[in-house]
């Protein structure tokens, strides 16, 4: 069917196949046991979407974006933290590799989460929309999270590249905590709590890593 219903001509039918296989592959990777495998079960939903994301109008087929950038972003969520997982059992001659896996992984999933985000603004623009449907707006705020968790998650090579990245986290953080308030999400309890025990927290960090990195300043 995927082959008949070639994406020049039949765009929509031919991402409800991808979207179907790539459920198929989150459906078996649900219950696979074995971590490496079901982490590439994951790849092979981000592979069988991604490119596809790459090739069609925004204006025309929005929705179908939003969808497949949600899912190939989550994905690389669970490839992170199935690497994460796995990480502390490695060999430290494979660690380094693993640290850049992991980093690439959670560029990945930001970027596509930032594309799902955008779906809702004026012209994929960067500015939040005044509202937001009720029975969405968990989703959006959902999504903003795990940006602001996944900043966290990327190892930074210096002091400042760390600083930097945990700043980009408290940003994400705080417009959370206010959008939550314009939105009022009610349904968003937990996330919304964690959001500003991080905003109380995240500065201070910030401020002990440059005062240790002013240290090694010339």
């Amino acid at each position: 069917a995927e082959k008949f219903f070639v994406l020049d001509g039949f765009v929509t039918e031919h991402i409800k196949i991808l979207q179907e296989k790539s459920q198929f592959w989150k459906f078996l990777a649900q219950r696979e046991e074995d971590l490496s495998r079901r982490a590439k079960m994951h790849k092979r939903r981000v592979n069988l979407l991604r490119p596809v994301l790459h090739e069609i109008s925004s204006s025309a087929y929005g929705n179908e974006i939003q969808q497949m950038a949600d899912e190939v972003a989550s994905s690389a969520t669970i490839m992170l933290e199935i690497k994460e997982h796995l990480f502390p059992k490695l060999a430290k001659n494979k660690r380094s590799d693993a640290v850049n896996k992991i980093n690439k992984l959670a560029h990945t999933a930001i970027l596509y989460y930032r594309l799902f985000i955008r779906g809702f603004h004026k012209n994929y623009g960067p500015d939040p929309p005044d509202k937001i449907d009720a029975e969405i707006v968990k989703h959006y705020l959902t999504a903003r999270f795990h940006i602001a968790r996944l900043y966290s998650k990327i190892v930074g090579d210096t002091i400042p590249a760390t600083c930097k990245l945990t700043q980009s986290s408290l940003e994400e953080y705080k417009l959370i905590v206010k959008l939550a308030k314009k939105y009022d999400c009610k349904d968003f309890k937990e996330e919304l709590q964690i959001c500003k025990d991080m905003v109380d927290v995240l500065p201070a960090k910030i401020a002990n890593w440059q005062r240790e990195a002013s240290k090694y300043t010339p």
